[in-house]
């Protein structure tokens, strides 16, 4: 988008007017002093609210989020606040499924327990710390699995070793 035309502050309503040469069209930013909005077609697309709060919107996308984004989205990186996180896993009293009964629920249900199917995720969505949480988990269940296999095959060396 290439800024056009700036007007000037004029008792304090500030335009810009930029034209996207992509679509074509003419956009305009009016600040009322606060907030900010870019609309088109009075569809507001970004919003910067008088508490500093930012709005990215992309129409026929639930309005339920401030950043919505239909399409492919690119950053650095991101941070998750999550009050919960699979340390559980590793508490005396986690109740670790024995492979047999992982065995019959994973082909019962054709997903891990705890995980959502991909009807639920693509009816509800879930997530990204939710999602990270879930992970942590199974790796966390995963490590247990190897562990306790590998006292097995320890305890199967001894046995060999001493015939």
């Amino acid at each position: 988008m290439r800024l056009i035309n700036t007007k000037t502050l004029l008792l304090g309503v500030l335009t810009l007017i930029a034209f996207n040469e992509a679509s074509a069209q003419w956009t305009t930013l009016t600040n009322n002093l606060a907030p900010y909005q870019i609309r088109r077609n009075n569809i507001t697309f970004f919003s910067i609210d008088t508490f500093g709060q930012v709005w990215v919107k992309t129409p026929g996308v639930s309005n339920q989020f401030r950043f919505s984004v239909d399409g492919w989205m690119r950053v650095r990186e991101i941070y998750v606040n999550n009050d919960g996180w699979a340390d559980y896993v590793f508490d005396d009293a986690y109740k670790l499924l024995p492979l047999n009964e992982l065995d019959l629920f994973i082909r019962k249900n054709k997903h891990l327990p705890n995980i959502p199917t991909a009807a639920q995720v693509k009816e509800k969505q879930l997530p990204v710390g939710d999602t990270q949480r879930l992970l942590l988990e199974k790796v966390e269940e995963l490590t247990l699995y190897i562990i306790r296999q590998q006292k097995e095959i320890d305890e199967l060396k001894k046995i060999v070793s001493t015939k």
